[in-house]
């Protein structure tokens, strides 16, 4: 039974609460920063630049996750235990490819894995609209494309500290905001393309094309960023700054 569901879940949530709590303490503020410091970046360009990219990684992430089972119930009359079992596969694949995301980030930078992995998202999309007729090719379509997914947002978290060293908490918590309410537009693309055009494949496509938006949009806003606080591909300053206003001053100051 669904109580059953709930309950274990529940469970999960124990032992990092226990580690929590015995383990963890606030780091000292150090730097002491006003109310206005720590929400500046809400305000800003880059701000909104890193969620809506976050809106393809996570929000993608967490629209295909709660509708996988849907599509492949619907699609390949598959029973809901083997529509939960097909989305198991790949959502366990973009969870542990995550942090090979942010691993090779730290060694070509977040700016070159997020191109890379917004570009292994738009093709593996369409091509899972066009591949609705094998369940074995679509599972496998869907696991690279979680893959990429998951590596992207190990990718993007590579670069927040980088730009916000002084307020990564406040900046990371509006890209996570933005990104999980963008999981909504994938379900309700499928769903609109299903009614009236009586297929997935626009849904998927319409994701692909907005994937494709934030590609360019990186890919122009990245000559600015690595003018500024990132090395070429977004990798981490490693040369000593001038100035103590400087982004690599400020990430170099905020490294334990």
């Amino acid at each position: 039974g669904w109580s059953t569901v709930y309950g274990l879940a529940a469970c999960t949530m124990l032992l990092p609460m226990l580690v929590m709590w015995f383990a963890a303490k606030e780091p000292p503020d150090r730097e002491h920063q006003t109310l206005r410091e720590h929400v500046a970046c809400l305000f800003e360009k880059d701000g909104w630049a890193f969620s809506l990219i976050y809106v393809i990684t996570f929000g993608g992430f967490i629209g295909l996750a709660s509708f996988l089972p849907t599509y492949f119930y619907d699609q390949f009359h598959v029973t809901k235990i083997e529509a939960g079992q097909l989305t198991m596969l790949a959502t366990l694949m973009g969870s542990a490819v995550r942090v090979l995301g942010g691993y090779i980030s730290d060694r070509i930078g977040g700016i070159n894995t997020l191109s890379g992995v917004l570009m292994i998202v738009i093709v593996t999309l369409v091509m899972c609209g066009f591949a609705g007729g094998s369940v074995a090719v679509t599972t496998l379509l869907f696991m690279l494309c979680f893959a990429a997914l998951g590596a992207g947002n190990g990718a993007l978290f590579q670069l927040v500290p980088l730009r916000w060293p002084m307020t990564t908490a406040v900046a990371g918590s509006m890209i996570g905001e933005v990104g999980a309410l963008g999981g909504g537009f994938l379900p309700n693309a499928m769903g609109q393309s299903k009614q009236l055009a009586g297929t997935y494949l626009w849904g998927f496509v319409a994701f692909a094309v907005l994937a494709l938006v934030m590609l360019v949009m990186l890919r122009r806003v990245q000559i600015r960023w690595t003018r500024t606080w990132a090395e070429k591909g977004g990798r981490a300053r490693a040369t000593a700054a001038s100035s103590p206003t400087d982004y690599g001053a400020a990430g170099r100051a905020a490294r334990p």
